[in-house]
C-alpha cells in the first residue's frame, strides 16, 4: 500500500480491521504489547478489541521511517 513520502511511519498490518470493534482502536507505544523486543525505539502499535472474543489484540505496527531495515 503506497504512503505519502511525508509519512512518519511505515505500517505493518497484523490482522484485518474488519475483525475488530470499530470504536475500540487505540494507538499505544509498542512497549505496552507482548512482542515489544522485536521492534526499534519509537515504534507504535494499533490495538483494538476483537469482535469475536472482546479481548484486546494488535491490529498493526507502526515503525518510524528512520528505523526501517
Amino acid at each position: 500500500m503506497p504512503y505519502s513520502k511525508k509519512a512518519k511511519y511505515e505500517h505493518h498490518r497484523k490482522r484485518p480491521p474488519g475483525k475488530f470493534i470499530q470504536t475500540s482502536f487505540r494507538n499505544v507505544p509498542v512497549s505496552h504489547v507482548p512482542h515489544r523486543k522485536k521492534y526499534p525505539t519509537g515504534t507504535r502499535a494499533i490495538v483494538g478489541k476483537l469482535k469475536a472474543t472482546k479481548k484486546s489484540a494488535t491490529q498493526s505496527i507502526l515503525i518510524p521511517k528512520r528505523h526501517n531495515r
